[in-house]
């Protein structure tokens, strides 16, 4: 596991707020961009894929 997600893993379960969810989405785009450019495209589909409303209705629901 990369270490951007790692760190965007431990500040979503910590804190669980929109602001830890969008600091851990830049961070992803971030190493997404320094990808071959033919690697960039799927990548930022992979940490794009969830909205914060959605990722909060998932997360209390468990």
């Amino acid at each position: 596991m990369r270490p951007s997600a790692i760190f965007a893993f431990c500040l979503l379960s910590l804190c669980g707020c929109q602001t830890a969810y969008e600091a851990g989405q830049q961070s992803s785009e971030h190493q997404c961009r320094k990808l071959p450019p033919s690697e960039v495209d799927s990548c930022l589909a992979r940490i794009n894929r969830q909205s914060y409303s959605d990722y909060e209705k998932e997360r209390q629901a468990r």
